[in-house]
């Protein structure tokens, strides 16, 4: 009892302390609007400050200090979206992944986005479960299981890769990161899981939601160089490893299986926010600890991998831009009850408040 308690009072401490004297600090508070968003799926912040979100059922929103704009609406139109299966950079522009053969990108004019173009890629025979991507070095990342035999047979082994690389006019250029599982044609782990890339200098790290680990791919020979173990806190709860499993249950109910699937991303460890700010991999992952805050915001330096600070906080992040941290105030809406009002934290280190 008395060890839980000294180690409450030092994750505390953490929470609120970085390194000699730097604080995590709010700086500024936005009150945009009175919209009721559902759970966050993709989020970053722009060029200009701003939070670009995916919000299930919402759609998509350009969220501003006094104002929330909604753009890219459900449809088949050339502004419109039929699917969101990824957000991310594209130079100063935004790419929302469709499909896996198929990138829309929208431009910011006048103060809200605009489609610009569409971007063809080359597919192979089976699909791939886009959930992230980057745009570097002339060429497309994506992230996210893709079949390599056919996930149809009841029976034999299921091959996947998880990183495509292709060219900016779209012509594959190779696929990264391989596994084999034994027949498990009731796994939905393929179409649900997330998996992220980030970059850093000369590399792009790769994570999936369920592990502490990161894959180095080097951008100029694109090839797997190492795989890094990141320390484990404390607090983590790992997810079992028949999370996002099909059972009986959930093909006659599909309720059945959104509720389990509630259970999974809320009352583990999952890993649902990775980026890299300065010189810094930052994840976000919940605590499960009802004596802890919701959340825990994990610094490893980017270039030894070290877990250097550890900030516990109730807000969801959303995105960083030039040090500074966009958080949902209260927690992810749609998944936490306290999350229901739109109200943006920002938080940076050994800032003056500017404005509250």
């Amino acid at each position: 009892m008395r060890n839980s308690r000294i180690l409450c009072c030092l994750l505390f401490i953490l929470s609120f302390t970085l390194g000699a004297g730097q604080e995590f600090t709010l700086i500024e508070k936005w009150t945009p609007g009175d919209e009721i968003l559902g759970r966050e799926c993709f989020s970053l912040v722009d060029k200009d400050n701003h939070i670009v979100g995916t919000f299930f059922k919402s759609g998509n929103r350009l969220i501003k200090p006094k104002e929330v704009m909604s753009f890219a609406p459900f449809g088949q139109g050339p502004g419109d979206l039929m699917d969101i299966r990824a957000l991310f950079f594209y130079h100063d522009d935004i790419a929302f992944v469709e499909n896996h053969g198929k990138i829309k990108v929208f431009k910011k004019e006048g103060g809200k986005y605009l489609f610009k173009e569409i971007a063809w890629l080359k597919t192979g025979k089976y699909f791939q479960f886009v959930t992230d991507g980057l745009f570097l070095d002339n060429k497309w990342f994506l992230s996210g299981g893709e079949y390599h035999s056919d996930p149809s047979r009841v029976k034999g082994e299921k091959k996947l890769s998880y990183i495509r690389i292709l060219q900016a006019d779209g012509k594959f250029i190779k696929n990264l990161i391989f596994k084999s599982f034994p027949d498990s044609y009731k796994s939905a782990q393929s179409d649900y899981l997330k998996h992220f890339l980030a970059a850093y200098k000369g590399n792009v790290f790769f994570l999936s939601e369920n592990e502490l680990k990161v894959h180095l791919i080097s951008i100029k020979d694109l090839e797997a160089k190492r795989v890094v173990d990141l320390q484990i806190p404390s607090f983590y709860r790992k997810m079992p490893p028949d999370f996002y499993m099909l059972n009986d249950s959930h093909v006659d109910a599909f309720n059945v299986f959104m509720r389990d699937m509630e259970k999974w991303q809320t009352e583990y460890s999952r890993i649902h926010k990775v980026l890299v700010e300065g010189d810094y991999l930052v994840l976000q992952m919940r605590t499960c600890d009802p004596k802890l805050k919701k959340f825990a915001l994990l610094f490893y330096h980017a270039d030894t991998f070290k877990l250097e600070k550890t900030i516990l906080t109730n807000d969801y992040l959303l995105g960083a831009r030039n040090g500074r941290y966009y958080f949902f105030a209260n927690g992810d809406p749609g998944r936490d009850e306290e999350a229901e009002d739109l109200i943006i934290h920002i938080f940076s280190f050994g800032i003056k408040n500017e404005k509250k």
